[in-house]
Parts: C-alpha cells; structure tokens; sequence
C-alpha cells in the first residue's frame, strides 16, 4: 500500500453537534473478523488509533461465502 505523509481537515458547519454511535452486536465469530482485520490494518499503517468525538460503527458482509469488513 502507498503511503501519503497528510492530514485530513473536514470543514464543519458553526454549532454542529458530534455524533458518536455506538458499536453492532456481533457474535464471537464476527468479532474475531474484525479484530484481525483492523490489527492488519494497524500492522500496514492504513489506520491509526484516534481520539474524535465523532464515530461510526463498522459492519461484516459476506461476499463469496468470506466475511469483509
């Protein structure tokens, strides 16, 4: 994977309110899906840990017969 040395600057409207959701149930199964896959990520430095006060829960979907995050 590449890697591009920038930060990210999203412009927010005045007085906009966070939104933080809170994460999906999933099954033990599921949850070691996602695990993997964000440690790899971690690994390959795709993400980084962040402290925001926005956030989104991510979902598992099958293609193939194989869970994708």
């Amino acid at each position: 994977l590449g890697r591009v040395d920038k930060k990210a600057n999203i412009p927010l409207k005045p007085g906009v309110q966070p939104i933080s959701l809170p994460m999906y149930g999933t099954s033990p199964a599921k949850r070691e899906v996602l695990d993997a896959q964000l440690d790899k990520w971690f690994a390959q430095e795709v993400i980084e840990p962040s402290k925001s006060p926005w956030g989104s829960p991510c979902m598992i979907v099958y293609r193939n017969g194989k869970p994708r995050l």
